[in-house]
């Protein structure tokens, strides 16, 4: 629908996707939709997310084991770095994370604080990257939707 496509726009100031990648980012785009209305958030962050965590690599480990497209580390969730590898499993337990921080109060920026540095909540330069990335999909989306409906 929007961001596999959306990503290829970002070359000229992102890394290009894998093929790999991009084959992951089709293949998950409508779970990543569903998911993200199903905890209310907003698909571009979600997206925005998993870019900047793992530029849609699947089988992505981090230094500190955190794993999968989110990237998230299987000792809070227990889950084993093989259950976060399968992309669904990884966006429905991010999402859902992300969603628990903004749950308790916090809004979106701290949420994705919390994301990123766990019980600390600091690291707005993180969320500010993941924010910016996320309005660059929306204004691309925006473009491309309004290219395609006047044809």
């Amino acid at each position: 629908m929007y961001s596999c496509l959306l990503w290829t726009l970002f070359t000229t100031t992102q890394p290009m996707l894998t093929t790999d990648a991009m084959k992951t980012c089709i293949a998950t785009e409508k779970h990543l939709i569903e998911t993200a209305s199903k905890y209310k958030m907003d698909p571009f962050v979600i997206a925005s997310l998993i870019w900047h965590e793992s530029r849609y690599k699947k089988d992505a480990t981090s230094k500190k084991n955190a794993c999968g497209l989110t990237q998230v580390r299987g000792f809070y969730v227990k889950k084993t770095c093989k259950e976060l590898y399968n992309p669904k499993v990884s966006i429905e337990i991010g999402t859902k994370i992300l969603y628990s921080h903004k749950k308790r109060g916090k809004n979106l920026t701290k949420a994705l604080e919390c994301y990123n540095s766990g019980n600390k909540c600091y690291a707005p330069l993180y969320a500010k990257k993941i924010l910016k990335l996320s309005n660059q999909l929306k204004r691309l989306s925006k473009k491309s939707s309004n290219k395609s409906s006047t044809k």
